[in-house]
C-alpha cells in the first residue's frame, strides 16, 4: 500500500526509533498497562536501541488494535489508557465512529484518527500525567460520599453498614471519584475508617476527626495514592449510593460499554415520583442517576416499594429497546445503630417518659424538607397545646436554607404558645440515641419514603411511632407498634398524637407491640444482599465469558484462526511508517493538550474567575445544605474556598 510521506517537513529519523521522553512517559506507562488486555505483545526491547518499545509505535499498535475489533470495552479501555479519563456514552460513542471511518491499513492515520477524537475527551482531565492502576475481577464498592463525608443518614449508614460487613470475609476494592469526576481513585486513611469502622471513627472528637482529615490532605502518600485513577476490568460496581451530577454520565458508560456491570441498590424515585417537593438540581441529579440505571445490571430496592417504583422504570426503558436492569425487592435492617442499644434503651432513661419530673418527648426525626410533612406536625403540637395537653418536642435533622426557614418559622409560631420545641441540625449517634431513649413517640408521616429509616430504628429501639399509612412505611407498620395516618390529613395526625399523648392503655399496648417485635439485622441483610444483588452479577460476568468463548468455538480451525487475528492480533505491523512520525504525532498532540489545560488553569485562577466561582459555590452550599445539613455543608463549602479560590 502507497501511504502519503507523514514526515513531509520533519526531521529525518535516520532510521532509528525516537526516544520516549518525558512529554510521553505517562501515556506510554498507562498504554503498556491496557496492551495485554487488548492481546498485545511486543518484544521486550527495541531491537534498534536496546530501549523498551517507543510510545508512538505502541500508541499506533493500539490503535490498531482498538481500530480491528471496534469492541465497546476495547474502545472505553483505550480511552481510558490514552486520556486518564473516563468517557460518557457520547464521546465513546464518538472515538468508535472516529475510529470506524479510519483506513485500518493506514497505521498513522488510524493513530491520529484516534487522537483527534480524544483530544475533547483529555481536557476534561484531573491531570494528563496521571498513573492509571487496572483491577480485574473485584468487586468495586463506589463509597464516594460516604467515604469523603461524615454525613451518616439513611443511605450512607446503608453502605457503612453493608460494606463493613462484607469487607472482612471477601476482597473489596473501597473507590470513590476524584474531584472532577472524571475517574475513580481508592479510598485512603479516613476515607477507609469512614466506611469499615464508622462506630470508630464517629467517636472521635471532632477537632480530632479534622486533624485526621488534615493529615491525610498533607501526607504525601495519602496525594500520591489520591492521583492514581482505579480502572476496573471485567468486574462489579456496586451503587450503593445515588451518583453525583457529574459522574453520572461516565457511570452510566461504565455500566454499558466498559465490559464491568453495575450492581444498585435502589432506595426512592422521590425526586422524580415526588418531584413537588424536590429542589431542581436534585431532579436533574436522580435524572441523570437513571442513565446509570437503565444501563445497569441488576437493582435492590430497599423495600418493596422501592423496587416497584424501579420496577416501572425498567418498564418505561424497554420502550427504548434497552433491557434495563432485573429488579428484586432486599428489604433494609430494622435495627438500632449498635447490638446493644436496643436492650439498653429498653431501660427507663433519665428525663423519659418514665420519669414524672419531665414532660413526654415527642420526637420528630429526619430532614427538613417539604416530603418529610413537618408542618402539620407543627400545627398538631399547638393546636394539643393550646387544648392543654403538656409534652415537649424535638426535631433532629438537617435540611435544605428553604425547608430550615419554613420550619422556624412554624417553630417560633407555636413557641409563642408556651410550647417546648428543640431543632437539633448536627446531632451525633450518641444524642439520636439518647433521644430515642427519652421519647414516647416518634411521629414520621413522610409523604413519600423508599424504607424509612428512622421508623425502622424507633421500631428497634421499642418506641411507638406514628407513621403514614402508605407505601413502605406500611409495610414496616404491619408488625405491630405504630399507629398509621393518612399524612395529608392534618386533623388525623392531631388525633394520633393526641392519642398517644394521652390514651395510656392505647400507648402501652401499642409500645409493647414494639418491645416484642423481631427485627432483620444488619448481618441479615448485608448476607442476603450480597446474594441477591452481587453474586448474580458476578455470575453474569462468568456467562459473557464463557458465551465469547463458546461463540469463537462454534468456527471451525480456518474460521477460528481468523477470528482470532481480526479480533485480537498479537503483534500489529507499523513499519510501514516511520518510529519518529507515530512519535512525533503523539508528542504533538499530547503537548498541546498540556498547552491548553495550562492556560485553562491560568484563566481558572484569575482574580475574575475565583470571583465567578463563588456562584458556583453558593449553588454548592445550597445542594449540599440539604443532603448533609447547614453546618457540615458550611465545613465542606471553607475547604472549598481553601482549596479553589485561595489555594487555585
Amino acid at each position: 500500500m502507497v501511504h502519503p510521506d507523514p514526515e513531509a517537513g520533519r526531521p529525518p529519523s535516520g532510521g532509528r526509533s525516537v526516544p520516549v521522553g518525558t512529554q510521553t512517559a505517562a501515556v506510554d506507562a498507562r498504554l503498556r498497562q491496557i496492551a495485554p488486555h487488548l492481546g498485545l505483545s511486543f518484544s521486550p526491547t527495541d531491537p534498534l536501541a536496546g530501549r523498551t518499545h517507543p510510545a508512538g509505535e505502541l500508541a499506533a499498535a493500539v490503535a490498531q488494535a482498538v481500530r480491528t475489533s471496534l469492541k465497546d470495552a476495547d474502545v472505553w479501555l483505550a480511552i481510558v489508557g490514552f486520556t486518564a479519563t473516563f468517557p460518557t456514552l457520547d464521546e465513546h460513542a464518538s472515538v468508535r465512529r472516529a475510529l470506524a471511518l479510519a483506513d485500518p491499513g493506514d497505521a498513522f492515520g488510524v493513530l491520529t484518527a484516534l487522537l483527534d477524537a480524544l483530544a475533547p475527551i483529555i481536557r476534561r482531565t484531573l491531570a494528563p500525567e496521571a498513573e492509571i492502576e487496572l483491577v480485574t475481577d473485584t468487586v468495586l464498592i463506589d463509597a464516594n460520599f460516604s467515604g469523603r463525608s461524615d454525613h451518616n443518614t439513611g443511605v450512607q449508614r446503608v453502605l457503612r453498614e453493608t460494606v463493613s460487613r462484607w469487607n472482612p470475609e471477601r476482597e473489596l476494592t473501597l473507590a470513590c471519584w476524584n474531584e472532577r469526576g472524571t475517574g475513580m481513585r481508592r479510598l485512603v486513611g479516613h476515607e477507609i475508617d469512614r466506611v469499615l469502622d464508622w462506630a470508630t471513627h464517629s467517636s472521635l472528637p471532632a477537632a480530632e476527626r479534622a486533624a485526621l482529615h488534615a493529615a491525610s490532605e498533607g501526607s504525601a502518600e495519602h496525594r500520591a495514592a489520591r492521583s492514581v485513577i482505579v480502572v476496573p476490568l471485567r468486574s462489579v460496581i456496586v451503587e450503593i449510593e445515588v451518583s453525583q451530577l457529574e459522574t453520572a454520565a461516565p457511570l452510566a458508560a461504565l455500566a454499558a460499554v466498559s465490559g464491568n456491570r453495575v450492581a444498585v441498590v435502589g432506595h426512592d424515585a422521590i425526586p422524580i415520583v415526588s418531584a413537588q417537593s424536590q429542589p431542581t438540581g436534585e431532579i436533574e441529579r436522580f435524572a441523570r442517576f437513571l442513565t446509570v440505571v437503565k444501563h445497569s445490571s441488576r437493582v435492590a430496592g430497599v423495600s418493596a416499594s422501592a423496587a416497584t417504583e424501579y420496577s416501572g422504570f425498567v418498564d418505561a426503558v424497554r420502550a427504548q429497546g434497552i433491557e434495563g436492569p432485573s429488579v428484586v425487592a432486599v428489604p433494609l435492617a430494622m435495627n438500632p445503630p449498635t447490638a446493644a442499644a436496643r436492650a439498653v434503651a429498653l431501660e427507663p432513661a433519665a428525663g423519659s417518659a418514665a420519669d414524672l419530673t419531665e414532660l413526654p418527648l415527642v420526637l420528630v426525626v429526619g430532614s427538613q424538607e417539604p416530603r418529610k410533612n413537618h408542618s402539620p406536625i407543627v400545627f398538631a403540637a399547638g393546636r394539643l397545646w393550646a387544648e392543654g395537653i403538656r409534652f415537649r418536642i424535638r426535631f433532629i435533622g438537617g435540611g435544605s436554607a428553604p425547608g430550615i426557614a419554613r420550619l422556624d418559622r412554624e417553630v417560633r409560631a407555636v413557641e409563642q404558645l408556651g410550647l417546648s420545641v428543640e431543632v437539633l441540625r448536627d446531632a451525633s449517634d450518641a444524642v439520636l440515641l439518647d433521644s430515642y431513649r427519652e421519647a414516647r413517640f416518634t411521629v414520621f408521616p413522610s409523604l413519600h419514603e423508599g424504607f424509612g429509616l428512622p421508623v425502622a430504628e424507633s421500631l428497634a429501639l421499642g418506641v411507638p411511632v406514628i407513621t403514614s399509612n402508605h407505601g413502605s412505611l406500611a409495610e414496616m407498620a404491619e408488625g405491630g407498634g405504630c399507629l398509621t395516618v393518612d399524612p395529608r390529613d392534618d386533623e388525623a395526625i392531631e388525633n394520633a398524637m393526641r392519642t398517644l399523648l394521652v390514651e395510656q392503655e392505647f400507648y402501652e399496648r401499642l409500645r409493647q407491640q414494639a418491645v416484642s417485635r423481631t427485627f432483620r439485622s444488619w448481618n441479615e441483610y448485608a448476607a442476603e444482599l450480597w446474594r441477591q444483588l452481587v453474586e448474580p452479577v458476578q455470575q453474569q460476568l462468568a456467562a459473557d465469558a464463557v458465551a465469547l468463548i463458546d461463540a469463537v468455538a462454534l468456527d471451525d480451525a480456518v474460521a477460528l484462526d481468523a477470528r482470532a487475528t481480526a479480533a485480537h492480533p498479537e503483534t500489529v505491523d507499523t513499519s510501514e511508517v516511520s518510529p519518529a512520525a507515530l512519535q512525533l504525532a503523539l508528542a504533538g498532540w499530547f503537548h498541546a493538550v498540556r498547552a491548553e489545560l495550562a492556560a485553562e488553569k491560568a484563566r481558572q485562577n484569575s482574580p475574575a474567575a475565583k470571583v465567578r466561582k463563588v456562584g458556583a459555590l453558593a449553588r454548592f452550599f445550597v445542594a449540599r445544605s440539604r443532603e448533609m445539613g447547614v453546618a457540615p455543608a458550611t465545613r465542606a463549602a471553607v475547604k472549598i474556598v481553601r482549596r479553589r479560590l485561595i489555594r487555585g
